[in-house]
């Protein structure tokens, strides 16, 4: 905390869905004085209020001489959206994207109930730019006009505006904003308008979609803060603050407009207040509330963010948030035993707020989960004493048995947090904390259990703590800049620490908390990534100031009433995992209809055996749900059932994987199969994948479902490379041209012949063009006869990444070991490390990203002093491992080496590699036909630099067909 003020205390405020907390934080001791645990109440000032009175009184302080300012966390937005509160606003959204990413138009792969809600309207306008700045396309002002016109008509008045790489362009979307302003203006209509570009980084549709949930929340959070306002501000004469998603704060007048930087602050509030009230900086932090119980990791007294981006309300957007497991286990959780079995179920659902009213320590009937610890005389929570000696006689049989449940379920929960199984210092926080007897038992699990003084409300005390933060998020030419990386990244450094402080945080104190530098492959100029993020204490001298400048006027509607979380639904996901794909027959041949399952199975393998490369399959897996979802059939087949005379077209998007975060073009690809049966004067039939790892996985899978031809169970690598010479069709000799460019201006480049049939050539020439594109193209390669595809290419692709990926979420469905899971039908793959990723290296070189990844062992494991070194050029090429000193190289391309997260299963790509994560390094076989003297030539160590003998890994069977094995045939 901060000593320059002379009010000597900060109020820590986390209201919850069942209870409100506060704390009295002193900042010159950095202690705190008091804490008061009180009922959330519907009207969501009511419990704060009760809470500030209680904390006023046994403090013994007048809030407007001693109370420096109020810094709040609360739920509600999230609340809002995980309950589909009829509260949220319709949305109306301008995408300024051309055809990119038509196929998947705004609000798409929302929940069906929410999108019902928030769904306005939208139209796809031309517009966005390219990752070097190049404008892609003008703006049309009479487009803006006409949509505006209808949405006045409407009631629409709350608009997003979202461009292709606005983070790196404000423009367009700034000019198209000042239009909607002065068309609604006419009318004097009150527009709420939300630019993309001020929301999240790059990710064209993770931030668009975080920027309709953003608002769809601003008439709430008006209210909300509005009655912070008066209920705080005005009455007590402090300012006030809440709190953001990575534990900094944000003025109210600000929520108001960015309501979507609060909705997941409590988890960090905890975790940071855990660490305060411990003075731990390492350890796990089990927080038990009414509701859930969430296990989270503390690294250097910050939570540990997750690996993934989590989905916020059911939609994904590109937020990272801490690494917290849940279990539906709290203080109100149902408790439901059957004495003639002895089978006790506790939870997921709960009382909540209603604890007061309907459980057996305040005379109600139903059996909760503090029934049992008060039965237990763990606590003296309830109505009289009388009540509670009369739960005690009636529980005092079964309580004990539900108290030792629950302390499994919660060692359950630690384990899966942990990454090794060496015990840990477990920190319990959190007003359900009475559930666990840490004074006479030991927690399995925990080297040391610490309850602290006010852990019941050490979210609260987390908000008190809370700093103020900046991020700069930037794309440099460094040949551009004329200067050096290290010189750019001193000024990047300084404008985070520069705008930190303008938010409000002590000169002295800010900090650079990260930063990171990443090579952009294929992009010209020695491109890099700059990520910095700034962190420092809030300037509580000039607090006062703000007072006047974060007025929330007043909002049309009444503060609403708290929106408590609908129950989750178990919509059969048992039953899909346990399905067997769909067989049918259609003209005389047995044909795969995917389904949406079997398509999360094949996204998750794809990117197991991507070898890190080929872009994260994850977009492109969410384009053809969607598809689906309207009706759309994807279908695939085998290669020996194709027709004597079919055509079969090759096809793979070409370019760098952040480019495809902005910009996915599909169909782009239908223009180029017309084109190319008007090259070639060929009847295309079927297409196939390049490469079968990673984003171009789906990309044909996309295109089945818009064209209507079939895709064949193959590709051409079993894995993913990243040039063109390196498909098997190349490396046995067939011919790639004629071979064809399509961007998303319908601009198409043609090779029609090569040198000698010099593939290396025509990558190299293909390269440029894309560069010239934008950096992403659609890539169509000369069609191929059945003759030719059966000698030369890697069949049963899509079932081998199928099979893989139902055993991931096989092992999620079951809390098995992912790892162990993905092994279990690989019996030639072997796990080579596990740890955490202490470095990571990387430079752009000849249009691609080359660097290495260092894993360190954990302690208490198998590789404890040991590290492991993965090397890249996109894709991983050789793993290393050894001590610091000295490794050895102990796997190599063309087999796959693959970085999994250790918890989830799920592939970490080479973009995504950063320091912290906790990973596992996979070593699987790669298909015969990649291992062949005349395929090493082209795809072995020496093809990528390294004068190594390449030892492969023995498979003792190929790929294996699902139509070989399921008997769903219809």
């Amino acid at each position: 905390m901060n000593e320059r003020t002379n009010k000597p205390y900060v109020v820590g405020i986390d209201v919850g869905s069942t209870t409100t907390d506060i704390a009295l934080v002193e900042i010159s001791t950095g202690s705190v004085k008091t804490s008061f645990k009180s009922a959330t109440t519907l009207d969501i000032t009511e419990g704060i209020l009760n809470g500030i009175e209680k904390v006023i009184l046994d403090g013994n302080i007048n809030p407007s001489n001693d109370v420096a300012c109020f810094i709040i966390g609360t739920t509600h937005f999230i609340n809002a959206l995980i309950s589909f509160s009829t509260s949220l606003e319709k949305v109306a959204v301008i995408r300024l994207s051309g055809s990119a990413f038509s196929a998947f138009p705004p609000f798409e792969g929302f929940p069906n109930e929410l999108k019902e809600i928030v769904e306005g309207d939208f139209i796809i306008i031309n517009g966005g730019y390219e990752v070097d700045g190049r404008l892609i396309q003008e703006v049309s002002e009479e487009d803006v006009i006409k949509a505006c016109t209808k949405w006045k008509e409407q009631g629409l008045n709350n608009i997003v505006i979202s461009g292709i790489f606005s983070p790196l362009n404000v423009e367009q979307e700034e000019k198209v904003a000042e239009w909607v302003r002065e068309i609604y203006k006419e009318d004097n209509i009150e527009v709420k308008i939300t630019c993309s570009h001020n929301i999240s980084q790059l990710g064209l549709i993770q931030r668009e979609n975080a920027s309709i949930l953003n608002a769809s929340l601003k008439q709430i959070a008006s209210e909300i803060c509005y009655g912070f306002q008066q209920s705080i501000g005005l009455r007590f004469g402090c300012p006030f603050f809440l709190t953001q998603n990575d534990g900094t704060i944000i003025t109210p007048s600000t929520v108001v407009e960015y309501p979507i930087f609060t909705i997941q602050s409590g988890p960090t509030n905890s975790m940071r207040g855990a660490a305060f009230l411990t003075k731990l900086k390492d350890a796990i932090v089990v927080d038990i509330g009414g509701l859930t119980t969430d296990v989270g990791v503390l690294q250097n007294g910050f939570p540990r963010l997750s690996n993934n981006h989590i989905p916020i309300g059911g939609v994904v957007t590109n937020f990272r948030v801490p690494d917290v497991y849940s279990v539906g286990l709290g203080g109100g959780s149902i408790v439901n035993h059957s004495p003639e079995v002895e089978n006790i179920v506790i939870g997921p659902k709960s009382v909540g707020y209603k604890i007061r009213e309907l459980s057996k320590i305040f005379g109600g009937e139903i059996f909760t989960a503090t029934d049992a610890a008060v039965a237990c005389g763990l606590s003296n929570f309830g109505k009289d004493e009388k009540t509670i000696m009369g739960v005690k006689d009636e529980l005092k049989e079964v309580a004990p048995k539900v108290l030792k449940q629950i302390r499994t379920i919660v060692e359950e929960a630690i384990d899966k947090m942990k990454t090794s199984s060496k015990d840990v210092p477990v920190i319990l926080v959190g007003g359900g904390s009475v559930l666990i007897d840490c004074d006479t038992q030991k927690l399995g699990g925990a080297s040391t259990v610490i309850k602290p003084n006010h852990y019941e409300c050490a979210n609260a005390v987390g908000a008190a703590l809370s700093q103020i933060s900046a991020t700069i998020d930037k794309v440099v030419s460094v040949e551009r800049s004329g200067k050096t990386k290290q010189q750019i990244g001193e000024e990047i450094k300084e404008e985070a620490v520069q705008k930190a402080i303008t938010f409000g945080a002590v000169r002295d104190s800010v900090e650079i908390f990260t930063f990171e530098i990443i090579p952009l492959a294929y992009i010209p100029g020695d491109t890099c990534r700059y990520i910095c993020k700034a962190v420092g204490n809030l300037d509580l001298q000039c607090v006062d100031k703000l007072l006047d400048q974060q007025q929330v006027i007043k909002p049309k509607q009444s503060i609403p009433k708290v929106a408590k979380p609908k129950e989750k639904l178990n919509n059969g996901s048992s039953n899909e995992i346990n399905s067997a794909p769909i067989i049918t027959y259609e003209n005389d041949r047995p044909v795969w209809n995917l389904t949406v399952h079997d398509l999360n199975c094949i996204e998750i393998g794809s990117g197991i055996i991507s070898t890190g490369g080929g872009g994260n399959p994850k977009l492109m897996a969410m384009v053809a749900r969607s598809l689906l979802s309207k009706g759309k059939s994807i279908k695939i087949i085998r290669p020996e059932d194709l027709k004597e005379d079919d055509c079969v077209v090759i096809l793979a998007l070409m370019g760098a994987p952040l480019v495809l975060q902005e910009k996915i073009l599909t169909t782009e690809f239908v223009t180029g199969i017309q084109t190319m049966e008007k090259i070639t004067h060929k009847k295309i039939t079927a297409i196939m994948c390049a490469e079968i790892g990673g984003s171009n996985s789906i990309t044909p899978l996309i295109v089945s479902s818009l064209s209507g031809l079939p895709v064949i169970d193959a590709d051409g690598m079993g894995r993913a490379f990243p040039e063109l010479q390196m498909i098997s069709t190349s490396i046995y000799g067939c011919d790639i041209v004629p071979v064809l460019l399509v961007d998303d201006k319908n601009t198409q480049v043609c090779v029609y012949s090569s040198n000698s049939g010099n593939i290396k050539s025509v990558e190299s020439y293909m390269r440029k063009v894309v560069v010239e594109m934008g950096s992403v193209g659609a890539l169509l390669m000369s069609p191929l006869s059945k003759e030719q595809i059966l000698k030369v290419v890697v069949r049963n692709s899509f079932s081998e990444v199928y099979n893989i990926g139902k055993r991931v979420l096989y092992a999620k469905q079951n809390s098995l070991n992912p790892i162990t899971s993905i092994l279990s039908n690989q019996t030639e793959g072997k796990l080579l490390f596990s740890g955490k990723i202490v470095n990571v290296e990387r430079n752009s070189t000849t249009g691609f990203t080359v660097g290495n990844c260092v894993i360190a062992g954990l302690m208490g494991t198998e590789y404890e002093n040991k590290q492991c070194t993965i090397e890249f050029q996109n894709e991983f090429l050789v793993a290393k491992v050894g001590d610091e000193n000295q490794q050895t190289i102990v796997a190599s391309v063309p087999d796959i080496i693959s970085i999994i997260d250790t918890q989830t299963g799920i592939s970490v790509q080479t973009e995504e590699l950063s320091y912290g994560f906790r990973v596992s390094v996979l070593y699987l076989p790669s298909h015969e036909l990649m291992c062949t003297p005349k395929a090493l030539g082209v795809v072995g160590p020496a093809a990528f630099g390294y004068n190594i003998e390449f030892s492969p890994l023995k498979r003792q069977h190929q790929f294996t067909s699902i139509f070989d094995k399921t008997s769903q045939v219809q």
